[in-house]
């Protein structure tokens, strides 16, 4: 079990294309779980997200900004920037590399990976998995209807001996939602005051609303 009073913190890397309380209940839930005593999550989102280079994705601000809104509220959760690229001509940033940055602004920091099932199951194909095995520790968070069983050998297939003990699993997490489908409702919401707005939250959903993203056409008054 981790030391309580330890400065653990989780990175939770994405796109946040939009944020929603899926994002929210993942971090509320690695907060409460005891073996990794976390002080804190930080949101990491992605400005050029290396697996979706060729995807269309909401401009950066946005995103960074939607964040700000559905965490502020949250005292143990934060939102960085440090994946926020100089120049539009910078290269995509690997996750190792924001670890290490992370860590060089945070020496004592022991630092969680934190991310879904999905994207934990393709970790041996990262930029230097090995590294982020000596680095890192995993929260990994179950889907509705995702057998994390099934995922148990993605860890061990990135590197062999200890390193399953480096992982922690959140099961039973219920909020089934998803910033995909959320993209397309709010596209189609014409009103713009559909159930979407529940899954992202009232300032987020305003937010959408005045900047019109997501093909959202009504504004807020």
């Amino acid at each position: 079990m981790a030391v309580a009073n330890a400065n653990n913190v989780a990175l939770f890397g994405g796109t946040f294309d939009p944020v929603h309380r899926g994002h929210i209940a993942v971090a509320r839930a690695a907060l409460a779980l005891p073996e990794a005593a976390l002080t804190k999550v930080v949101f990491v989102p992605a400005d050029l997200p290396p697996h979706k280079l060729y995807r269309d994705i909401t401009p950066y601000a946005h995103r960074l900004a939607m964040l700000r809104l559905a965490a502020e509220d949250e005292a143990r959760l934060e939102v960085s920037d440090i994946e926020q690229r100089n120049s539009t001509d910078d290269p995509p940033n690997f996750t190792i590399e924001t670890v290490r940055r992370y860590r060089q602004q945070h020496a004592d920091a022991k630092i969680f990976l934190l991310m879904g099932v999905d994207t934990f199951s393709e970790l041996s194909r990262w930029r230097e998995p090995a590294a982020l095995r000596r680095e890192c520790e995993f929260i990994v968070a179950s889907r509705p209807g995702a057998a994390t069983a099934a995922s148990g050998s993605a860890f061990a297939d990135a590197g062999k001996g200890d390193n399953e003990a480096r992982v922690h699993w959140l099961n039973s997490l219920a909020e089934d939602v998803s910033s995909s489908g959320l993209r397309k409702a709010i596209a189609a919401d014409a009103a713009g005051n559909g159930a979407w707005r529940q899954a992202v939250g009232a300032k987020v959903a305003d937010y959408i609303l005045e900047h019109k993203l997501y093909g959202a056409s009504a504004v807020k008054a």
